[in-house]
């Protein structure tokens, strides 16, 4: 399954167009295959995505990516990345939290898909 862009905003909260979104396809790639949250905390220093194209291009320092899972099941992504000053320090707390409210969202999602085949 290869995830599609459904919405997304910029840093002044505007929402994008599918072709405004360049997130980092290795990022995504991971977190599709290993079904866990990663923070990268500075791509740019990081040496497994300093040298990815997409993360070199966009200029990109911190990642955060998260799937959205329901019954061990990826039904999508949160990804969040910035090109600013590199996120200066995170616990695995951090990482909990955004993976607990990912799998909120997921629930939330598919609760409101079915209620739109329901009405």
């Amino acid at each position: 399954n290869v995830p599609r862009f459904k919405m997304g905003r910029d840093r002044d909260g505007n929402y994008l167009n599918h072709g405004d979104f360049s997130p980092s396809t290795g990022a995504i790639e991971e977190v599709m295959q290993s079904q866990h949250t990663i923070i990268v905390p500075d791509a740019q220093a990081d040496e497994n995505f300093s040298k990815r194209v997409s993360v070199q291009d966009l200029s990109l320092r911190t990642i955060i990516c998260s799937p959205l899972m329901i019954k061990r099941r990826t039904s999508g992504l949160l990804y969040l990345d910035s090109s600013r000053n590199p996120l200066a320090a995170y616990t695995k707390s951090h990482i909990n939290v955004l993976a607990s409210l990912a799998d909120q969202s997921a629930i939330a999602i598919l609760n409101a898909q079915k209620f739109e085949t329901h009405t």
